[in-house]
């Protein structure tokens, strides 16, 4: 269980016009919606606190009803009474990506990312969209809910899906099946779970964490949704029930072992989710609230009410004089590797994989192949986070693939991007394996959101050699390494082959490398 203090206030923002309906928060960002259809664009600044950054007064017609961020924290999705879905890039400001909007779709009314590149986006009329993000296609529509759909959860790593709605009918599906069903808008294929009573008079909020789901609703209750099994064996039973609130729960964010609720009786709520014992209770503003979430690492919570304030609270040692995101020397980041030139390979050379096999020593029992991918290039890089494998080509594509751990260890393709014109001779996970970047003889370097496979930002070589002047060598300005900062906000250091490095800052995209090599 996490130590958590006593929640002390350290700030409070107040709003002239709107309820707050939705708020997200990613490191030293918040996202808010209103009621009025306006978003808002929050910094966190030292001995500041919260800065607007960005207002759009019309972002929805009519009103928002959802907001939140990607993993990565640099895209972010909303969805309004319109109907509508909206992608925003976020940046020192926000723009708009992408709008998915279905002819005649009724309101929205939640939203959830899944992995890879989906948004899934719930309806008064019960019916449930899934989205492509990089394209913007529609890739289901299914109508499992005869109420508004305002709960959709995604556990197992987005492998299932948690649907709840006013009637207090809880689904749940797997997603893959959900997508294959198709986009007639029936009522979908069969549930892995379904439950009339999960909410009395209805269920209004839900979250997720790896294992499991929790969903909120009129009764004042919080209930736990585990899930059991792996593969075709997966299934989900109902856990602990979380007893306190007074009244509807308006508002859910789990973390670890961590689980926030909020609720129509003014109250904000930290349990523990193994034990569902209420560990803090937390008298939060004048009037109701409608939502509330955590910071990834527990150091602070975010509540909004219909008061018209945002208020952030301490749950440890957090102060307004505390970085949200520490900083520190980019530079110990980044080690580069072997800068030396890759030749061409004499086709005469290859050998077959299968005799090459036959002629390895294994000196260690326990070693063995858990997987083997072809690909039709040479790969000439290869990056490894927790969830996910890269490999940049030589046809000069990146491909993604998902670790899958079930009974045994594998991987899946998720992505083949087209990054560069020319063979990609550089790959790195940073921001905790939420954004990947790729390097290629083209002379960029590519940012990549790793669940939407979202290009984010390119970098050129061309830059740095201007910038250096006749600093540059006798190279092309391909980029033969390149790495990430692991942590926020990111930074890239991309070497190229005119023997320039250079360190760019891409939160927000600087025009020209913020150092290179011999200025350093």
């Amino acid at each position: 269980m996490d130590s958590i203090g006593e929640p002390t206030l350290v700030t409070s923002l107040r709003l002239q016009r709107g309820e707050v309906t939705c708020v997200s928060a990613a490191g030293a960002r918040l996202a808010t919606g209103s009621g009025d259809g306006t978003l808002r664009l929050w910094t966190w600044h030292r001995d500041v606190t919260w800065v607007e950054q960005a207002e759009y007064p019309r972002a929805h017609r009519y009103g928002i009803t959802g907001a939140k961020f990607a993993s990565s924290g640099l895209l972010l999705a909303t969805v309004g009474v319109d109907g509508a879905a909206r992608l925003w890039a976020v940046h020192e400001t926000l723009v708009v990506r992408r709008t998915m909007a279905a002819p005649d779709a009724a309101a929205a009314r939640s939203l959830q990312w899944a992995m890879s590149e989906r948004l899934i986006v719930g309806h008064d009329d019960g019916g449930i969209r899934v989205w492509a993000i990089r394209s913007g296609t529609l890739l289901a529509h299914v109508r499992p809910h005869e109420g508004a759909v305002y709960a959709i959860a995604t556990p197992a790593a987005a492998a299932l899906l948690l649907t709840a709605c006013t009637d207090g009918v809880l689904k749940v599906f797997e997603l893959d099946e959900v997508i294959a069903h198709g986009r007639e808008g029936d009522v979908g294929p069969p549930p892995l779970l379904w439950e009339d009573g999960a909410h009395d008079l209805g269920a209004l909020c839900a979250t997720d964490c790896f294992g499991g789901a929790a969903t909120g609703g009129h009764d004042g209750r919080v209930r736990v949704w585990r899930v059991q099994g792996a593969g075709g064996e997966r299934h989900v039973v109902a856990g602990v029930v979380l007893i306190g609130h007074t009244a509807a729960v308006t508002g859910l964010s789990w973390v670890r072992d961590v689980l926030a609720s909020a609720s129509l009786d003014r109250t904000a709520r930290l349990w523990n989710s193994d034990s569902a014992v209420c560990i803090r209770v937390l008298h939060a503003h004048s009037r109701y609230l409608t939502c509330v979430t955590l910071a990834s690492d527990l150091r602070y919570m975010v509540t909004a009410s219909n008061d018209k304030s945002i208020r952030t609270w301490s749950l440890g040692n957090f102060s307004f004089n505390d970085d949200i995101e520490p900083h520190c020397n980019p530079l110990v980041h980044f080690g580069l590797g072997d800068l030396e030139g890759i030749g061409p390979v004499d086709d005469s050379e290859s050998t077959d994989i299968e005799h090459l096999e036959e002629g390895l020593i294994c000196t260690n029992s326990d070693i063995r192949c858990l997987a083997r991918v072809s690909h039709v290039a040479a790969i000439n890089a290869i990056a490894v986070s927790k969830d996910h494998i890269a490999t940049a080509c030589s046809d000069g594509f990146v491909r993604l693939f998902k670790w899958l751990k079930q009974d045994d260890i594998t991987i899946e393709l998720e992505f083949e991007l087209a990054a560069h014109s020319y063979p990609v001779l550089a790959a790195d996970f940073g921001a905790d394996g939420t954004l990947l970047l790729s390097g290629g003889l083209d002379g960029c370097a590519r940012l990549w959101d790793v669940q939407s496979g979202c290009e984010l930002v390119v970098v050129s070589a061309e830059s740095v050699h201007a910038c250096a002047g006749e600093g540059g060598g006798e190279g092309g300005g391909g980029v033969r390494d390149a790495r990430l900062r692991p942590r926020r906000p990111p930074q890239v250091l991309v070497a190229s082959d005119d023997g320039l490095a250079a360190l760019w800052g891409i939160d927000p995209p600087s025009p020209d490398p913020l150092q290179f090599s011999g200025f350093v």
